[in-house]
């Protein structure tokens, strides 16, 4: 059996060719050590930006009232631990 491979990633090429020298076959088993190995040694460099500099603070206009069971889902429960209890029982 032939499994061919397209690699796009010229630094990986060369490292496969580098890893299986002159063997013309190589196992699943080497090829994962070999990703690997690459997933190991391949680093990515990214900059860190500073979340004081680029955050912002939102302001709301919004007026607060003091009732909000509007916002607050299941309010009308008094008790959570019996309506989780009649929940389950009901399914």
């Amino acid at each position: 059996m032939v499994i061919k491979l397209k690699i796009d990633n010229p630094d990986m090429e060369k490292m496969l060719l580098k890893f299986i020298k002159n063997d013309k076959e190589i196992t699943l088993d080497t090829f994962q050590n070999f990703l690997n190995i690459f997933n190991k040694t391949k680093k990515f460099n990214f900059n860190k930006k500073d979340p004081k500099k680029h955050s912002r603070k939102i302001n709301y206009k919004v007026e607060l009232d003091d009732d909000l069971s509007s916002v607050k889902p299941y309010s009308n429960i008094k008790d959570s631990a019996e309506y989780i209890h009649n929940l389950r029982r009901q399914n």
